[in-house]
């Protein structure tokens, strides 16, 4: 049978728990409880008129209308009666619908019936029902439309309802019917199974716009408190009453579509048609799930996404919720469920399969180059000497990282250090390869395989090596001194341990408070404690090291190939001009990496890395735009040419040393000084801050002489004897500019009296000695030195021994001894003239010192 809404409504146990569209006014139904029995009754009737009854009994009293022969009743509501007929001039078979009052029929029925024909003669859409005419015959008003040969939804269930992907299917025909109406302000108001008819090519047709309302026309018909729509399916606020409905109202309709088709019935049901209404404005739909337990998760969140209770909180068009059904289709993302990591990841990969692939490829090679390439480096370094520690100690078991990597020894010495500048062609090739491999398609960027290639290169050169390897040194930085200070406090003689006991307890006061098992057992709890905590910045450190060395190096070659592609460079042409660009990329990395200063602790001067910065952009820039060899050859000679310049400028400051040891003036020596700073200034190192202060000790720079005095004793790591040695030393050499000398006194004490104790140390007791007046044991200390320099055949030997000459000549000063202050003098400069190879901090320390004795 076929219809309008015959064919739907012939059938009311099809229908499941869908209900007849009625109107009421909802005061009334607040009012008066008793409106329930009526208002059911109401709706049974209409129920029954829908039904098609006798087919001979209603042809003997089809209407007569001009131009059209009335063949059959279709089907009848309780506004309107839908006739299959016959256009006479055209002969085409229509679907004619009247006002079933006829003659009889309300000002108000017409003119609802009149905005009906008018609104779906505005729409022209495949998924709607069209309007071929409109008129009136008589006392009869009517509008002929096409007559669908199909079904309606409502009577087409279970052909539905086992599959959840049919049913999203024909639900995005639906929707996009319905936003095709809403873009020309059309509200259907009334979106049901009924009003859906199926073609026979399944397509839905959206039918019977009889409450629709057109949102550019305000139009009275319309009265708040007047309930309109179908229980069941119309949205709460259509069951409060309430004029000024929206969109949402259409959008929670085609929800309740879809709940129905999934489900078998309706989001809300009751009793009757008011227990129905009722419940719609109070009560939130329960989930699909509850009812039929297999139906799809996030398909119900779409359903109940859809089936808010505020309009605001729906989709905010049928077109959103076309696009959620067929994100659910094609297993995309949904707006109402962001996707997991898990599941972004997988999609992507699917997406990007080739590129991805390649990355793998890439950024694996690339990965474990820089990662065994640096670890062969760190093991050439550091378990070549454990080995040897565990073979002297003859360590029962050693452990299974010295074993594991014992092939070291077989390797060629350096080869680890030849390595690493090796690592920055392998990743320029690695990224250009990623992209050349990977061929992306004109609009594709590349990401793909570049992001692959970085994280899988990065994961990989952070696992190696550049994981446990800062973690190692942190761990070591920990607990180093502490190691070294109870390790001497073992093995060292019984007349020197209390020098140890004195600087652990300097550095913990809380030890002298604990007995002799409690000290022990916090200094064990410490160690550990302290090399558990460095744990987290060892790996941030590693992380941050992996990033700037591994994965970004890749990523940014990757990203300037991929533009060279883009630019339809192929072949030998593609792989030269990524190499250029690769090339300048890496110099301006270079460049930044040296910003922060490398590992001598030099920078060039900023002004420099800006000028080189702009220069290489401007190359990188041309080689990308493909200009001539005109313009790219002087901007290589350019980068190379600001590049050069900065090397030298970095090659001052790393000089700096050896500038300043060969000033042979004040004036030479204060030039050297601002190079002097800027390695200090990046280096931090204590090496660069004693010589420093040395330096600020000969030029009078008193403020800044203290400061890095200051920083000597606070930070200084005097468990090493060096460390202490430097750091009394400097600081004793100006005696006056201090407040507290008795720190510097207990490190010159603590060196001299080490076990492996140099010619050094006796000399900085010596100074030590002098400075508190002690001038026999600075004359027997500066002997010891001497003798000690001699027998140990000591590094600058002749300087120790002047230097020695020279405190043992201002001993004698200070003792009025004149004759033999004059003889030592004399001794200091013939051995100090005799030295080959002087440091400048000991000539510096020899001049000071002198010039100390000539006022």
């Amino acid at each position: 049978m076929t219809g309008e809404t015959g064919s739907g409504e012939s059938n009311p146990e099809r229908r499941g728990n869908e209900l007849p569209t009625t109107a009421f006014d909802s005061d009334d139904l607040r009012a008066d409880d008793n409106l329930d029995a009526t208002i059911a009754a109401d709706m049974s009737v209409g129920c029954e008129s829908d039904s098609l009854g006798d087919a001979s009994n209603r042809s003997s009293k089809l209407p007569q209308l001009d131009g059209y022969e009335l063949l059959e009743e279709l089907g009848r509501g309780g506004m309107g009666v839908v006739y299959r007929a016959r256009h006479e001039k055209l002969d085409r078979i229509v679907a004619i619908k009247m006002i079933l009052a006829g003659q009889f029929a309300s000002a108000d029925s017409i003119a609802r019936f009149e905005l009906e024909a008018e609104t779906a003669a505005r729409l022209d859409h495949p998924g709607i029902v069209p309007i071929y005419e409109t008129g009136q015959s008589g006392d009869h008003h009517f509008f002929s439309m096409k007559l669908i040969d199909g079904s309606p939804l409502s009577a087409l269930l279970d052909q539905f309802q086992p599959d959840q992907r049919k049913s999203a299917e024909l639900m995005i025909k639906i929707a996009q019917a319905v936003q095709h109406a809403h873009q020309r302000g059309v509200l259907h108001r009334d979106l049901k199974p009924a009003n859906v008819l199926i073609d026979p090519d399944g397509q839905p047709l959206l039918t019977d716009l009889g409450l629709a309302k057109q949102l550019d026309n305000d139009s009275a018909i319309t009265q708040t408190g007047l309930v309109l729509g179908s229980p069941g399916f119309m949205s709460p606020e259509q069951a409060a009453g309430k004029a000024d409905v929206t969109v949402a109202a259409d959008v929670y309709a085609m929800g309740a579509i879809l709940y129905w088709m999934v489900a078998g019935r309706a989001p809300i049901t009751g009793e009757n048609a008011f227990d129905v209404v009722r419940r719609t404005i109070e009560h939130e739909p329960e989930s699909m799930r509850e009812i039929r337990s297999d139906a799809d998760r996030d398909l119900n969140l779409i359903c109940l996404k859809a089936l808010q209770k505020a309009p605001d909180q729906r989709y905010a068009s049928a077109d959103d919720f076309a696009t959620d059904l067929q994100a659910w289709l094609d297993g995309e993302p949904l707006s109402v469920k962001p996707p997991t990591l898990f599941t972004s990841t997988r999609r992507w990969v699917q997406k990007n399969f080739r590129g991805v692939a390649v990355g793998v490829g890439t950024g694996t090679i690339c990965g474990l180059w820089m990662g065994l390439t640096i670890l062969l480096q760190i093991a050439e370094q550091q378990f070549d000497t454990a080995s040897s520690l565990h073979e002297q100690l003859e360590a029962a078991d050693p452990p299974w990282i010295t074993e594991a990597f014992a092939w070291v020894k077989k390797v060629p010495a350096g080869l680890g250090d030849s390595l690493v500048p090796w690592i920055t062609v392998v990743t320029a090739i690695c990224g250009i390869a990623t992209i050349g491999l990977s061929k992306p398609k004109r609009g594709e960027s590349g990401a793909a395989p570049a992001l692959t290639a970085t994280l899988l290169s990065g994961i990989l050169a952070f696992v190696i090596s550049w994981a446990w390897a800062p973690i190692a040194n942190r761990a070591e930085q920990a607990s180093e001194q502490d190691l070294q200070l109870l390790s001497d406090y073992v093995f060292l003689h019984p007349d020197d341990r209390h020098l140890a006991e004195e600087v652990l307890f300097q550095r913990y006061p809380g030890l002298p408070k604990a007995n002799s098992w409690q000290r022990s057992e916090l200094m064990q709890s410490k160690i550990v404690s302290d090399q558990i905590s460095s744990i987290p910045a060892a790996l941030w450190t590693g992380l941050i090291v992996t990033a700037f060395i591994a994965a970004l190096p890749i990523f940014a070659s990757s990203l300037f190939a991929g533009l060279v592609w883009h630019r339809e460079h192929r072949g030998w042409k593609f792989f030269w001009r990524s190499l250029e660009v690769a090339f300048y990329a890496s110099t301006l990395m270079f460049l930044m990496s040296r910003s922060f200063g490398d590992f001598t602790g030099a920078a060039p001067a900023w002004h420099f890395q800006l000028i080189s910065a702009v220069v290489i952009s401007a190359a990188i820039g041309v080689a990308l735009k493909r200009k001539s060899l005109w313009l790219r050859i002087p901007l290589f000679l350019a980068v190379f040419v600001t590049s050069a310049i900065n090397v030298s400028d970095t090659g001052k400051v790393t000089r700096s040393r050896w500038i300043a040891q060969n000033a042979k003036t004040d004036a030479e020596l204060a030039k050297a000084l601002p190079y002097l700073e800027r390695h200090l200034d990046h280096s931090r190192d204590r090496e660069s801050r004693f010589r420093l202060a040395t330096v600020y000790a000969r030029l009078g720079e008193e403020k800044k002489y203290k400061k890095q005095c200051k920083t000597l004793l606070e930070n200084g790591n005097f468990y090493r004897r060096a460390v202490a040695e430097q750091a009394a030393k400097v600081v004793l050499l100006k005696p006056d500019l201090h407040d507290d000398l008795s720190q510097a006194h207990l490190l010159a004490q603590w060196t001299s009296q080490q076990r492996a104790y140099n010619s050094w140390d006796y000399l900085c007791r010596t100074l030590s000695e002098y400075r508190q007046g002690n001038f026999d044991d600075t004359i027997s200390w500066a002997e010891k030195s001497r003798k000690t320099a001699i027998s140990q055949n000591a590094w600058q030997r002749e300087t120790v021994i002047a230097t020695a000459h020279l405190l043992e000549s201002l001993a004698y000063q200070s003792q009025g001894n004149d004759q033999q202050s004059k003889q030592s003098l004399q001794l200091a400069n013939e051995n100090f003239d005799r030295e080959s190879e002087v440091s400048f901090e000991a000539k510096l320390t020899y001049q000071i010192l002198k010039d100390e004795l000539a006022k």
